[in-house]
């Protein structure tokens, strides 16, 4: 199927000269850790309604990649999801989804918005590190955040994060940060 293996209802793998979009078949009940880790020519994925998790490194070294459709069905993200998709501009977590894992989206140096659902609780280690170009966080209630945003410009240890986060705003503290809707 489209330059994918599939076993059952269970993609495996992407092979990494695959270009263009690349739409994950309808009947795909799960996805491999690192199924498409270095396909570095495809530039939008649309997952399914149904899927409810994507592990480890899923898109890990997608370097193409502008555009994911997660499903509204998701509930649990990964470490390293997206590390090193440079082109990734913009990205909506869905509803369900309540912790961002360990370096979700590490070195997405070109990452500018992301949507993060009201009921997130958790925004693990290094989850936004290297996102210089990381502008708009929204952020609907209180966050509990260890190291998330560090990286060249931007180093906070604990944070507490409530209402909108703008990348200009973020300061250095040494313990623990709050962030409030201006």
């Amino acid at each position: 199927h489209d330059g994918a293996i599939y076993v059952d209802n269970y993609l495996i793998g992407v092979d990494e000269e695959r270009e263009g979009e690349f739409v994950v078949k309808e009947d795909t009940k799960l996805i491999a850790d690192g199924a498409f880790r270095d396909c570095e020519y495809i530039t939008s994925i649309v997952i399914p309604e149904g899927i409810t998790s994507l592990g480890y490194a899923t898109f890990d070294g997608c370097k193409s990649l502008k555009e994911v459709r997660l499903p509204g069905t998701l509930t649990e993200i990964g470490g390293s999801l997206f590390w090193g998709c440079t082109s990734l501009e913009k990205v909506v977590i869905p509803h369900g989804v309540t912790d961002l894992d360990i370096s979700t989206f590490i070195s997405c140096v070109n990452l500018k918005k992301v949507t993060l659902p009201e009921n997130l609780k958790i925004i693990d280690r290094w989850t936004f590190k290297e996102c210089e170009s990381n502008k708009n966080i929204k952020i609907n209630n209180s966050v509990f955040i260890e190291n998330s945003f560090k990286g060249k410009d931007i180093e906070c240890k604990k944070t507490t994060i409530e209402g909108t986060i703008t990348g200009e705003k973020i300061k250095t503290a040494a313990d623990s940060l709050s962030y409030y809707n201006e």
